[in-house]
């Protein structure tokens, strides 16, 4: 949907509803550096083997590329992780989804938990799931519990390299309820009984240190304290950057 530039460095609209409970936004927008900064409320990441820097319809993101461990990608912290949590991300793959027949190629778009997949919770694309379906988006949680996909892994997506995906996931963990959306429509629902993992880490772009990275670019990263409407993530959809204001100087 969206297809304009982000503001270069930009503000928050403090005014503007999603605000409201807004714990971390990193934009992406430095260009450089090895620090991700939050510009709502200073919970800066850092960057880990070298991620790149790239220009896309949405301005500057960063770039990853694939690796089965060690690859790069970003550590942020973990006090903006909360009981109840929504997460939001563009992305832009920059492979085609196609799925080698005897491989499970995982791209991971973030991980919180101990850095152990049988707790963690990461955000992902699979070219092919453990249930044999191509081109799924995911939340794996709670392997112990769960056993496969708290949310989605359950419908194909065609995957077109170079387009920018918006994904938002919600969490609820005293209620059990959990929701996954893909470009403002609702993917997936769960209410399964899961835990909050122990948080020792949490990362972006991988799945444990640098594992099972994700191809592409990663762009404009927000976390809430609080689960985002229907509407809201619709809103966040049609107008990303709504919710930046371009600084008056500078």
């Amino acid at each position: 949907m969206a297809q304009t530039p982000k503001p270069q460095n930009p503000r928050i609209n403090r005014a503007h509803p999603l605000a409201r409970g807004l714990v971390a936004a990193w934009p992406m927008w430095e260009g450089g550096g090895d620090k991700l900064r939050d510009i709502a409320r200073g919970h800066d990441g850092t960057l880990v083997n070298s991620p790149t820097w790239k220009s896309t319809q949405h301005g500057t993101a960063l770039a990853l590329t694939h690796a089965v461990s060690g690859g790069p990608h970003a550590t942020i912290p973990v006090s903006v992780i909360s009981s109840q949590i929504s997460f939001s991300v563009w992305v832009r793959p920059d492979f085609d989804g196609s799925a080698p027949v005897f491989a499970e190629p995982l791209y991971n778009i973030w991980t919180f938990g101990t850095g152990d997949f049988n707790y963690d919770i990461s955000l992902r694309f699979e070219n092919r799931n453990r249930d044999g379906i191509d081109n799924t988006w995911g939340v794996f949680a709670d392997y112990n519990t769960v056993g496969a996909y708290l949310l989605g892994g359950e419908t194909q997506t065609t995957i077109v390299p170079g387009d920018m995906f918006h994904l938002v996931v919600t969490m609820d963990f005293a209620a059990d309820n959990y929701a996954l959306y893909v470009d403002g429509a609702l993917a997936g629902t769960s209410t399964a009984s899961i835990s909050l993992p122990t948080l020792t880490y949490a990362w972006i772009g991988c799945e444990n240190a640098g594992a099972q990275t994700w191809e592409g670019e990663i762009s404009d990263v927000r976390v809430h304290n609080r689960v985002l409407t229907a509407g809201e993530v619709k809103s966040a959809y049609v107008s990303p950057w709504a919710l930046y204001t371009r600084p008056l100087f500078g």
